[in-house]
Parts: C-alpha cells; structure tokens; sequence
C-alpha cells in the first residue's frame, strides 16, 4: 500500500505544479487533495487490486483504422484469466457512459493479438473529507454494444476526414471545411487541454453563450 500512496502523492503533486489540477466545493484545497488522494488509493487497493492479475498496465496500443488514421489508446489495466479491460474512473458524480471507451480498448487489445472476454469500469468516489469513503462500485460493460459503438465511432471518423479532405458537394462543403467535422461542446473534452481546436478560429463551438 505504502508504494501506491506514495505513487498517489508523486503524481498529485506534479499535477498540481503543472497546473492540471482544480479546486472545488469538495476539494477545497490541497491539504484535502492529498487526504482524498490517499484513501481512494487505499481503497482501491484493498478493494479492487486484489481481484485482478495484470497482463498490461498503462501500456499504449495502437492500430491502424483507415489511410492516415491510426487509433491510439493506453488502457488502464489489461488483466489475465479472463482478457479483462479494466478501467478506473473516480470522480465526485457517477461513472457515466464509457462504453466507446471500453469498445476502443477493446479493439486495440484485440489488434494487439490479445483475447478481450470482458469490460469493466471499476470507480472510486471523491467524497469530501469527514464523509466516509464509500465502497468501490465495479460495473461489467456489455462488450459486443461497446465494441459496436466505437466502430461506428470510428466510422465517422473515417466519413468526417474524407468530407474534410475532399468536400462534399451534395452538403455544401469544400475541402478544408471545418464544418465536415461534428463538435460536441457538451463533451469534458471540449477543452484547451483536450482539443487543439479550442479557442481558435478552426472551431468555434467552444464559445459559451451569453
């Protein structure tokens, strides 16, 4: 336990340098940061490490999915008997939908050579400090839909780039045309740290309104 927490502080800490980390109502600052950091770690290891068997931890995958497109992912846990994705999520809300997530890590691991049997999210709750750190909550991913839908994410992936590339007469659109490509401002990923397309004139769904 002792080289998870320690690894929990290490990471926190440059997170926290750098600039990647903020504050709310339930972190309030980082002496709370550091406590909620520690006991989702011990959490996790209490309750969930000892239920899995790594085969590949944080070890990128890539595969190549049309001309000029190559899927990259970095999966949390691969695990052993059976081929497992496992996935940890926290957070001070539910887990939500991560099924395109899982259906990507999926494919990847597959393309790798790997047998995937199952998905499963495993999630720790942020709580703030003096409320009891609740039970770890494990969901299974219903691997078929999730590989499905990440194939027809990437369809349209696919579709998108080619409009881009050479326009789409029948749309209205010419080659270079940002608006081939669909933005979901709604999305946490709709962000300067995700998207490079944030904040330029590329883009300008990212805009609020007033």
């Amino acid at each position: 336990m002792d080289v998870g927490t320690d690894a929990c502080l290490d990471y926190l800490s440059e997170a926290l340098k750098q600039g990647e980390t903020s504050f709310d109502q339930i972190t309030p600052n980082r002496t709370d940061a550091v406590r909620q950091g520690i006991g989702m770690t011990r959490l996790y290891y209490r309750e969930i490490a000892p239920t899995i068997q790594p085969l590949l931890v944080e070890q990128r995958l890539e595969a190549i999915v049309d001309d000029g497109i190559i899927l990259s992912g970095q999966p949390d846990t691969i695990a052993i008997e059976p081929g497992q994705i496992d996935d940890l999520k926290t957070g001070a809300r539910g887990p939500g939908n991560h099924n395109v997530q899982i259906g990507c890590y999926s494919l990847l691991a597959q393309s790798a050579g790997l047998t995937i049997e199952r998905g499963v999210i495993d999630f720790v709750k942020r709580v703030p400090i003096g409320k009891v750190q609740p039970a770890a909550v494990r969901i299974t991913v219903p691997l078929a839909l999730a590989e499905q839908t990440a194939a027809n994410v990437l369809r349209h992936v696919v579709d998108d780039l080619r409009v881009f590339r050479n326009g789409d007469e029948r749309l209205g659109l010419r080659p270079g045309d940002p608006a081939a490509f669909l933005a979901n401002p709604n999305s946490n990923l709709c962000s300067a740290k995700y998207c490079l397309a944030h904040g330029s004139n590329f883009c300008h769904e990212w805009q609020k309104s007033e």
